[in-house]
């Protein structure tokens, strides 16, 4: 059973929100991306991905680095308005890392297996692959809310 909190599908759905959506889009949009997140997370967990404290502060510093030199750091930096200070925004983003690190080793050893396999196969073909898994994992799960 994968445990979806309340708070991060508000968390999704102000971010959304902030990006222009409408209330009733962005909550289940939100509530959709939670769901799709917390499966793939129960699968690199399941396949043994993870993801270490040093391994997410050099990712955090990275992702600083980009924010402040990329073209639309004005949009990132709306989103850091909603947290109570930058330094919470930050501390925020560790917590997501703790399972997008893991999720982003599992997918990237995904694709490269498909085109392993595959080796004649396109973007595209991948693309569709990884949504149908993503389905599937999303389906296959069961979901509580907190």
């Amino acid at each position: 059973t994968a445990t979806i909190y309340v708070s991060d599908i508000e968390k999704a759905e102000r971010y959304y929100t902030i990006s222009g959506m409408s209330e009733q889009d962005a909550h289940e949009k939100a509530y959709e991306f939670c769901k799709e997140k917390e499966a793939l997370y129960q699968e690199a967990v399941r396949l043994g991905y993870s993801a270490t404290k040093e391994e997410i502060q050099e990712y955090l510093s990275e992702l600083k680095t980009a924010v402040d030199t990329a073209a639309n750091s004005a949009d990132f930096r709306a989103v850091m308005e909603q947290f109570e200070s930058e330094e919470k925004y930050w501390e925020y983003l560790g917590e997501v890392y703790q399972k997008d690190l893991p999720i982003q080793k599992m997918n990237q050893d995904k694709e490269k297996e498909f085109f392993e396999r595959k080796a004649e196969a396109t973007e595209e073909q991948w693309q569709a692959h990884f949504t149908e898994w993503k389905k599937s994992l999303t389906e296959a799960e069961n979901f509580e809310r907190h």
